[in-house]
């Protein structure tokens, strides 16, 4: 008895099973409309804290197909692209306490661009009923590009505030920069290493590359069903950089990169109609968030930073004169050049159209 109820389960099962799969191509191709933001922040060696996020408005391209290996197999080759941005007034705003010295507010402004773009390759397996996991890699490269950087209100609070630990220092470091220096004096290390957006700055950009592995869940009713009608499709994905890299214009002769560090999420949905047998279209929202760790490479020992520093014109506000600091400035410390820990998340709506010839 107990054999005839099995193998009456697995006549029942399987049928169904295998006809609630319907392994079949198509090819798409859609336009959405969505915003980037971008965040980054971080604590200065001088305490001082500061933040940005930018916020785009963007159209987006996305376009792939899906070509099905037996039964139940199959991969994805998807690309996803921006193709404009506005131009997003960026604020940089820092807060911090040294001593007498403090700020709280905007530093820095500028206007921000953004780009991304994403070319993923996932094989496909099919569980039967429209659901399927999905397993690859994707590689990534979002940017953002900066220009008319302008002084905040809170600039000069921003430079005491930062600077204030390295004021009445003493400039010695060996007897081959020169011994008995005089102290750094504040309006010295402002015209040094003072921000200063109008003079100092003019344009960058920043890209970030990553290539990571993916895996996640997709269900599409085209898996489940060759009828025409309604058509309903969502997924999510999680990804693991496997390599990372950022190159700054500003800087391009330093590389930043790391592995195995931060992550990625994905997520999409869709609601359409197959109005034949190879047409349809599907009206779409994505989602995708990714966040990286910080980045430091040296960028000068204290020798070199004193070197470079030396016979430096500033104005002396006690003065009013023009001085030249001859032994250079020390701030005690080699100088590191940083990407901040950062995020970037994208959302977008729109419409694609489906085929299969």
């Amino acid at each position: 008895m107990r054999k005839v109820f099995i193998s009456s389960v697995v006549l029942l099962v399987s049928p169904t099973l295998f006809a609630a799969i319907n392994n079949e191509a198509f090819t798409f191709i859609g336009f959405n409309t969505g915003q980037i933001t971008y965040k980054e922040g971080g604590t200065l060696s001088s305490g001082v804290k500061f933040e940005t996020s930018p916020t785009t408005t963007n159209i987006f391209n996305y376009s792939g197909g899906y070509t099905p290996i037996g039964d139940r197999f199959g991969f994805y080759i998807n690309n996803i692209s921006t193709l404009t941005s506005d131009q997003a007034n960026e604020e940089w705003k820092a807060s911090g306490t040294n001593g007498s010295a403090s700020v709280n507010g905007t530093y820095q402004t500028d206007l921000a661009s953004s780009k991304h773009q994403t070319l993923d390759m996932l094989g496909g397996y099919l569980l039967g009923g429209g659901h399927q996991v999905v397993f690859g890699a994707s590689y990534t490269q979002s940017s953002i590009d900066r220009s008319g950087f302008n002084s905040g209100s809170a600039l000069d609070a921003f430079n005491q505030t930062n600077l204030a630990p390295y004021v009445g220092t003493e400039g010695d470091v060996s007897s081959e920069l020169g011994n008995g220096t005089p102290e750094n004096t504040y309006e010295a290390l402002e015209n040094i290493y003072g921000a200063d957006p109008n003079g100092k700055i003019r344009n960058f950009t920043e890209t970030f590359t990553t290539f990571a592995l993916q895996a996640g869940y997709k269900y599409d009713s085209l898996f489940k069903s060759r009828e025409l009608g309604s058509r309903v499709q969502f997924g999510a994905t999680i990804g693991l950089p496997m390599y990372y890299s950022v190159v700054n214009t500003s800087s391009p002769t330093l590389t930043f990169d790391s592995s195995f560090e931060g992550f990625d999420i994905g997520f999409n949905a869709g609601y359409g109609w197959r109005f034949t047998e190879n047409v349809g279209l599907i009206a779409t929202v994505n989602y995708f968030y990714r966040i990286r760790p910080e980045l430091k490479q040296l960028l000068q020992t204290r020798a070199q930073a004193i070197e470079s520093s030396k016979n430096v014109e500033y104005t002396d506000s006690s003065d009013d004169t023009v001085k030249t600091y001859a032994d250079g400035v020390d701030l005690g410390r080699d100088r590191y050049a940083s990407i901040p820990e950062n995020e970037l998340s994208y959302w977008n709506v729109g419409l694609s159209a489906y085929w299969n010839f």
